[in-house]
């Protein structure tokens, strides 16, 4: 932390309270989600415009691919080889093409994915992001370095993401907190195993998923304390006055 920075704004679930020995700034907890996304008006028609349910369940992943472990490989390959007919998008800097890419292809082969049921896409404009993404069946979020920006996209979309608890460290809480604003709990899973079981289970389930992508649970998100600016501005208005009556206090007490 750097010592001018009076403040960092967290929120219950992205820093709990152990953690705060390990943090210069002195915390401050808003009562929902630490942040709180914004699409743009343009791209709002693109929420559940491009789902077509398909024969085989298409897992995705958007995130940068240097936040995707051996572990993680290893956890998506044994869900792959549980679900048939099963595909995995990953789209990032790159594609296939890069080294990194090919690294992460290689590793996948070694799990006994084929390439065939992998679909590597390099970086578009957020249009084609947005849609790609909402064509997706499931998204499978990386940890411990998890998704932030692209996990509420997918859940502004109608795309269901499945996270693990935070350890450790904030970024690995990221996750976490999005899916508990976003009324999302049973998509958290508890450790690696709990992760894999959950992803095998709901994909396993037509019925269940397709009531998920069109039903009113999906619907609710956009809804929930994630997506509310107006409560989100007003909490961290208050906030802000909170802090100014703390520093008064401090100058003039």
């Amino acid at each position: 932390g750097i010592g001018a920075i009076d403040y960092k704004l967290v929120d219950p679930y992205v820093v709990p309270d152990a953690m705060e020995q390990f943090f210069k700034e002195e915390i401050f907890r808003l009562p929902d989600c630490f942040l709180c996304p914004s699409i743009p008006e343009e791209l709002d028609y693109t929420y559940g415009t491009n789902y077509r349910f398909r024969s085989g369940v298409l897992f995705g992943s958007v995130n940068r691919f240097n936040k995707i472990t051996n572990s993680i490989i290893r956890s998506w390959s044994e869900i792959l080889n549980a679900v048939p007919d099963s595909q995995m998008l990953l789209k990032g800097r790159g594609g296939d093409n890069g080294e990194v890419g090919q690294r992460i292809l290689k590793q996948f082969n070694a799990q006994g994915i084929k390439a065939e049921r992998l679909i590597f896409q390099d970086r578009s404009n957020l249009g084609d992001y947005l849609k790609v993404l909402s064509e997706v069946d499931i998204v499978l979020d990386t940890f411990p370095f998890t998704g932030g920006v692209t996990t509420t996209d997918a859940l502004w979309l109608g795309t269901p993401v499945l996270g693990r608890i935070g350890r450790d460290t904030l970024v690995s809480y990221q996750g976490e907190s999005i899916l508990r604003n976003a009324n999302m709990e049973d998509w958290i899973a508890k450790n690696e195993d709990d992760y894999i079981k959950k992803a095998i289970s709901v994909a396993s389930d037509s019925e269940q998923l397709s009531a998920l992508r069109r039903g009113e649970e999906t619907r609710s998100i956009k809804k929930s304390p994630l997506f509310d600016i107006n409560r989100f501005a007003k909490n961290f208005e208050c906030a802000l006055l909170e802090m100014w009556d703390r520093r008064a206090s401090k100058d003039f007490g």
